[in-house]
């Protein structure tokens, strides 16, 4: 649900200006109309902003990387943001220039590992009295057959059918078959060292960034000042002048029907002259939602997609109501469903203390998919609970499974999720006849009245005829003049802005897209039934993968425990992640495009000094 807005418009003189913004700060409860794209905010202030951002993750990064450290004493000092970030970005370089580094020493260890510690020092003895050593590769095949001097080859290593030989030269060069090697003139002990140093140095680095932690107090009281400065300046430019004259400025804007009574009191103390109306059309009027405790948590799915407009409805209930469901359907395992709760509830007591909503909505989730997942198919862990009667307690479940997978029974698991789908797209429809009526008219809500009425016709005449279902056999005659019925109004009252015979070639179109979008809607609330199919076979192959191992040894049995673990947490994973994101789709788009979902709506954000 939505609060209610009014609009109210402020008169003041261009000398007030300023004094007018700074007492509607104070009241902290007028959102002042105007988009930011109108009013963007100066690069002055923008550039701190995102001096501030780079900051902060700077900071941010380094404690994922090194965890506290300990105070430095050197950092006692105020925070300057242009400091920090030369101070940040030159430690950065830094970083970077001995990461580089690292890669580099990496590809010399590489080379030098075959080679072992080469004194190079000995060898430049060697070089000084006339002795050159040089260094090759070759196939130990061919190796076999080169042909050098006896005495000016030397066999270093040989590694994965390669030799690694040295041939030495005094005078005149030797020619060799084979691929010479020219190594970097540090031992690879020089080189493991440098590694080394330079793994400390990059760590150093990471925790002097680190220790800049105790400055993110002071990063977040100059961002808050930054942004007050900014929401003052868009506040500002929103004020505008009457007529021509500019000694008359007024301010537009927005604020909730529960707050209007001790807004106007605060107005009247203040001696303002002000006007307060309903919202016309056209206006962008800010969104302030309102619902109870539980819808409440499923906001923020909501906002995922777009706040609605003023002129329809929230459709959070809707989403508090379905989402879960389809959810649980697609999980579709009651141990899973435990291991959500469980972790939901240690999420409320730790990650989830500052912002409770996400924690309390994984938790509706979990015990939903409990009792899902035993009454759908009935599966715990991959354990069928239908063929579970010898073990104990969850044969006793079996008794409570009614939505079976068997293909003879109406209500089976994938007829289930048709029917549920055909609800949700009935009940989009219904909104959006609603919608239309209150906040445009009748007349407009006409077309969808048709398309209601061609939905449960089509489908009634659907299970009659192609299902042979009785109760709708008897009704052939009328159900088919509903269709006609629905399919007349339609194209009569597609759109009445337009000219007649425009309205009825759009109302043929219209009828069409009903007809086709209708069988593709339903058919894709398939996915819940396939998901929840997919994670139950997953974990049936789990166990079964498991299961030999717990008659061997303790060692066997072990294993058997760890692969379960691992194979139903993967399995667990994945079938979450497609649980979210389904269910979001079928929200999104399936239920949104048939309740005709507009969006675009802005949130309500008062002006506050």
């Amino acid at each position: 649900m939505k609060t209610g807005m009014k609009k109210i418009s402020l008169l003041c003189t261009t000398a007030e200006k300023e004094a007018t913004l700074q007492k509607v700060g104070k009241y902290r409860s007028i959102h002042i109309d105007g988009s930011k794209e109108e009013y963007p905010v100066p690069r002055e202030i923008s550039s701190e902003l995102e001096i501030l951002e780079h900051i902060e993750k700077a900071i941010e990064n380094a404690l994922n990387k090194v965890g506290h450290q300990s105070k430095d004493p050197s950092l006692d000092v105020s925070f300057n943001p242009e400091a920090f970030k030369k101070k940040i970005d030159d430690i950065e370089k830094d970083i970077e220039e001995l990461t580089d580094k690292m890669e580099d020493l990496k590809r010399h260890q590489k080379n030098l590992e075959p080679w072992g510690n080469i004194h190079w020092l000995k060898l430049g003895i060697l070089n000084r009295f006339g002795v050159e050593v040089r260094f090759f590769t070759l196939p130990e095949k061919e190796f076999r057959v080169l042909e050098i001097p006896e005495g000016h080859i030397y066999t270093v290593n040989k590694d994965r059918g390669l030799i690694y030989f040295v041939v030495f030269e005094m005078g005149d060069r030797i020619q060799v078959d084979a691929d010479e090697v020219h190594l970097q003139k540090k031992s690879l002990t020089a080189v493991l060292k440098e590694y080394e140093e330079c793994q400390g140095a990059i760590l150093e680095g990471w925790k002097s960034l680190a220790r800049m932690e105790i400055f993110l107090r002071d990063l977040g009281r100059k961002r808050a000042g930054l942004l007050r400065n900014a929401q003052w300046h868009i506040a500002s430019e929103k004020v505008e002048p009457v007529g021509d004259s500019g000694g008359i400025q007024y301010l537009t804007g927005w604020v909730p029907e529960k707050k209007l009574d001790k807004l106007r009191k605060k107005l009247d103390k203040d001696g303002f002259a002000y006007r307060i109306s309903d919202p016309e059309i056209g206006d962008q009027v800010p969104i302030l939602l309102k619902n109870n405790k539980y819808n409440s948590w499923f906001e923020d799915i909501t906002k995922l997609y777009q706040l609605p407009n003023y002129r329809e409805f929230d459709l959070t209930p809707f989403i508090g109501f379905f989402y879960p469901i389809f959810f649980a359907y697609c999980l579709g395992d009651a141990g899973y469903g435990i291991v959500l709760t469980i972790l939901s509830l240690v999420g409320l007591r730790t990650i989830f203390k500052g912002n409770k909503a996400p924690g309390y909505l994984a938790l509706v989730l979990g015990i939903l998919t409990m009792f899902i997942g035993t009454v759908k198919s009935g599966t715990f862990f991959g354990i069928s609970l239908l063929e579970a009667k010898n073990i104990p307690v969850l044969g006793y479940f079996e008794r409570f499974v009614f939505i079976t997978d068997d293909q003879d029974f109406m209500f089976n698991a994938f007829n289930v999720s048709l029917m549920v789908g055909l609800f949700q797209i009935i009940l989009g429809v219904v909104i959006s006849i609603t919608r239309r009526a209150k906040f445009m008219s009748f007349g407009m809500a006409l077309p969808q009245v048709g398309k209601l009425l061609i939905i449960l016709s089509a489908v009634a005449l659907f299970l009659g005829g192609n299902q042979d279902m009785a109760p709708f056999n008897q009704y052939t005659t009328p159900l088919t003049w509903i269709l006609l019925s629905g399919v007349i109004i339609m194209i009569a009252f597609y759109d009445l802005s337009l000219p007649i015979g425009q309205r009825i070639g759009n109302g043929f179109l219209g009828v069409f897209f009903v007809f086709t979008g209708l069988l593709g809607d339903i058919l894709s609330y398939i996915r819940l039934f396939a998901l929840g199919v997919s994670s139950s076979i997953l974990g049936l192959v789990v166990n079964q993968m498991a299961s030999p191992m717990f008659e061997g040894s303790i060692i066997a049995i072990a294993g058997g425990v760890i692969l379960l673990v691992i194979g139903h947490g993967l399995n667990f994973g994945i079938a979450l992640l497609g649980s979210m994101i389904h269910p979001l789709r079928l929200t999104f788009v399936e239920f949104y495009n048939n309740a005709q979902f507009e969006g675009g709506g802005t949130e309500y954000e008062p002006f506050k000094n």
